[in-house]
């Protein structure tokens, strides 16, 4: 594959003096500007002589004990090995990277290498695009914007429906993950399926994808949840087959390590109804899933004694775990009453009686309820709280509910037509 034109060798070597004309120009001389007036009349590449350009900087910036950088480029060029020539740029690409560090510049240079590498295609551009990959993300502790925007150039300037964009914002996810601005994808990642479709990529990619997001994602819970459904999603009904779901088992278990891990998630129960949480029936992991949606304190404690190494596998916290079960504990028993004793609410979390209070105030400020404490009767009166989850049950509390209202209504109503008021037409004289 020929990444430009084929070059005589009088067509390279008028391109080798023109650079060196180039730099003669930058040095000040002016008798080499004429001589490079001449060689652009020639048939010349911008891009052959910008990969000169880019070598000589690099030797510039740090010199190299063995063959100089512009000499193992120029003699890649002289065979007409161009993707050669490339290679030893972003070999050495780190060094540009240091010099944007060391004096603050603009990072034109290193933004001409991106430029540069667009011009590649087919199976050399991945390769290429994956090491300069490698060189702007393999360290997140320096520079981080700059190389956050060098990777956002990088994926605007590859072809809309080339598969090197899919390594691109992957990394670009990784890296934004590592380094705390995940946040700055998350508005954009609704087009995430339309570009997904653009770069033609596999399922399994698309999945790994949904996958690298959601452990980047660990400062944004809404933006996590939302990748764990697609994710689950993905293995539902007709988009998946059995062997699929089996061969995804470890990225389930992952995501309903995640889902619990998620401490304001607390309506979980629409996770049970996906085709891959229902392959897991019978396993550990879908058992500490249901307790969590349908169980309470004293099933997670006993289960916890037992599974420890469940719970270690999937990178849970005991502590983490037993907090949240006693707040969904609390929601359980208190959904449907008007009132509920101090002693009750002690004797269902499993604490003294003194930390009752804490554990309603505490639910109060997360607005999983709304209710009073009455210190005198040591009850607690509830004027509003959440479901942990939407059952039969609750859609048939929900019925009577509302037929006791519309009752009530219809009596009101009734009454009022069957009171003979008088009416005043007119006002008084």
């Amino acid at each position: 594959m020929r990444l430009f034109i084929e070059y005589s060798e009088a067509n390279v070597n008028a391109l080798m003096q023109a650079h060196e004309d180039i730099v003669q120009v930058e040095n000040g001389s002016d008798e080499s500007f004429i001589a490079f007036s001449e060689a652009k009349t020639v048939s010349l590449s911008g891009e052959f002589l910008l990969v000169l350009e880019l070598a000589s900087l690099l030797d510039a910036v740090e010199s190299s004990q063995n063959n100089s950088r512009y000499e193992e480029t120029k003699k890649a060029l002289l065979q007409n090995d161009f993707l050669s020539a490339f290679k030893v740029l972003i070999k050495y690409a780190d060094i540009l990277l240091q010099q944007h560090e060391n004096t603050d510049s603009q990072g034109d240079d290193f933004t001409s290498l991106l430029i540069l590498v667009q011009m590649v295609k087919g199976e050399a551009e991945a390769e290429l695009v994956g090491q300069l990959v490698q060189v702007l993300a393999s360290d997140t502790t320096t520079m981080t914007a700059y190389k956050t925007q060098l990777l956002c150039l990088l994926y605007n300037h590859l072809d809309t429906h080339s598969k090197s964009r899919y390594h691109v914002y992957q990394k670009l996810v990784e890296f934004c993950g590592k380094t705390c601005t995940i946040g700055a994808l998350a508005k954009q990642m609704d087009s995430l399926d339309v570009w997904c479709n653009e770069w033609d990529i596999t399922m399994k990619q698309k999945r790994d994808l949904y996958l690298t997001i959601i452990e980047s994602a660990q400062g944004d819970c809404q933006l996590q949840l939302r990748f764990i459904k697609k994710y689950f999603a993905s293995l539902d009904g007709g988009c998946a087959s059995a062997n699929e779901i089996k061969d995804n088992k470890q990225g389930i278990m992952k995501c309903i390590g995640d889902a619990i891990r998620l401490s304001w998630y607390n309506g979980m129960d629409d996770l049970l109804l996906y085709d891959a949480i229902k392959s897991m029936q019978g396993s550990p992991e879908y058992e500490l899933l249901n307790i969590f949606v349908n169980q309470d304190i004293k099933a997670y404690e006993s289960f916890s004694a037992q599974n420890k190494s469940t719970i270690e596998s999937l990178k849970l916290c005991h502590e983490n775990n037993a907090h949240k079960m006693r707040l969904l504990t609390l929601i359980s028993i208190v959904c449907s009453k008007n009132d509920i004793q101090y002693q009750t609410v002690a004797d269902a979390l499993v604490i003294d009686i003194a930390h009752v209070e804490n554990w309603i105030i505490e639910a109060i400020g997360k607005n999983l309820l709304e209710a009073k404490l009455d210190q005198i009767n040591s009850k607690i009166l509830i004027r509003r709280s959440i479901y942990r989850g939407f059952t039969r049950d609750n859609w048939s509390d929900l019925h009577q509910r509302l037929s006791t209202w519309t009752d009530n209504v219809g009596n009101i109503i009734q009454a009022l037509d069957s009171t003979d008021l008088p009416v005043s037409i007119g006002g008084a004289d």
